[in-house]
């Protein structure tokens, strides 16, 4: 962020004032934190919705209201109880793809993910 006199007066007084509505959007902000050199945990997350069979064709829309830095790995495999290998088999045996394609083997979730998983049929 830099020194105080290269933000603006506004920003500047709702950081003094321990703005909420601020903090609750810095706090969240993945490209501040890094910047700014903040260490991070895992964010605390929970999946809703209905759990599926990877053999079942579906496909799964991933949001966030804030953008996260979790391997989309871990919630699919959390979501669906999948050992890594399984993971990784689904992926390889091109039963699990993103839309548009990406590494789902590295991706993070950020804001959201579209996942198709094909079924056993494919």
């Amino acid at each position: 962020m830099g020194s105080p006199q290269a933000i603006k007066p506004e920003l500047l007084e709702a950081f003094y004032g321990n703005d909420e509505a601020l903090a609750r959007q810095i706090s969240v902000d993945p490209d501040f934190l890094r910047r700014n050199k903040v260490e991070t945990g895992l964010p605390v997350y929970h999946v809703i919705g209905d759990t599926f069979s990877p053999d079942e064709e579906v496909m799964l829309e991933i949001k966030s209201k804030h953008s996260i830095n979790i391997r989309v790995a871990s919630i699919i495999r959390k979501k669906l109880h999948l050992s890594q290998k399984d993971y990784l088999k689904l992926i390889d045996d091109g039963k699990v793809r993103s839309i548009p394609e990406t590494d789902l083997r590295k991706c993070r979730l950020r804001k959201g993910i579209v996942l198709i998983f094909s079924g056993s049929n494919s």
